[in-house]
């Protein structure tokens, strides 16, 4: 009855341990969902910041020429304006 007896808590001993491995996996099973979920969190958020900064710099670009532009258009206001006032000058003579 002794044999029976320890036998029997050999195997709830091994039951336990077979248990607790199994809670073991699964935590482990459970951070490395995790973990693959915070990498692909964070590469949406690269991508996102990515596609941003092309943004950014398309827009750089466009305000550069912009600029550009407006310093072009203020060049030839200002040649107009001398060539009025010549005109104007010309015309009271």
């Amino acid at each position: 009855m002794a044999d029976l007896g320890a036998r029997q808590q050999a195997l709830e001993e091994e039951l336990a341990r077979v248990g607790e491995r199994d809670v073991q996996r699964a935590a482990a099973e459970e951070k490395a969902r995790e973990a693959e979920a915070q990498a692909a969190e964070l590469q949406r958020l690269r991508t996102a910041l990515e596609d941003r900064a092309r943004e950014a710099e398309a827009q750089s670009a466009e305000l550069q020429r912009l600029s550009t532009t407006l310093e072009q258009q203020k060049a030839e206001l200002l040649h107009k304006e001398v060539a009025v006032v010549a005109l104007t000058g010309t015309l009271r003579e």
